[in-house]
């Protein structure tokens, strides 16, 4: 029984932990260390909302340190009742992909990104200060339901460059989104 005892605990300090790489990613804080347009909201559980525009993206975003070259992402997020987004279209001030995306044109540290929604996708960017590694997905919400989702998967192809950013962005539209938690693991430490 000692042996079995002793070798579930090696087992359990050889497994790494994956703590979440983002600062205040439960919102326990409020908007504390995130910038864009979400806003804080009163309730039992700590969540912040971005109200969707008709004319331009909106996003909530962070920077953040890591060498891992792989990432875990998972949003957790509630839809409002009228949530609807434009579907299948590039966002640029021209209609083209020739200038930046309204609303995701003020991101400090951004080249500029050309919002493009599809099938009701958002984007989630997680990219390098000072280097070439960047992963673009398009994570897209069920939106037909109000009940609380969650969205995951991997962001590959990052380098070991420490200083990164992550961007979620929403296509232009009308409704809220309430955000409960957005969280990256590293998946190579």
């Amino acid at each position: 029984m000692k042996a079995l005892l002793f070798a579930l605990l090696v087992l359990a300090c050889a497994l790494p932990l994956r703590a979440d790489i983002l600062a205040n990613g439960n919102f326990a804080d409020g908007r504390a260390h995130w910038k864009g347009d979400a806003k804080d909201i009163a309730g039992a559980q700590p969540s912040v909302t971005v109200t969707l525009q008709k004319e331009k993206w909106t996003k909530i975003y962070q920077t953040f340190d890591t060498h891992a070259k792989e990432v875990r992402y998972s949003i957790t997020f509630t839809l409002s009742p009228d949530y609807q987004v434009q579907q299948d279209s590039y966002s640029s001030s021209s209609g083209t992909m020739s200038g930046p995306t309204p609303g995701l044109d003020d991101i400090e540290g951004m080249p500029y990104l050309h919002g493009y929604s599809y099938r009701g996708a958002w984007m989630l960017i997680v990219r390098e200060f000072g280097a070439w590694g960047s992963g673009y997905l398009f994570p897209r919400p069920d939106p037909k339901t109000t009940d609380s989702q969650t969205l995951t998967g991997k962001i590959r192809g990052l380098t070991d460059t420490a200083e990164k950013i992550i961007v979620l962005a929403f296509p232009p539209g009308e409704g809220t989104i309430t955000l409960t938690n957005i969280s990256l693991t590293a998946e190579d430490q």
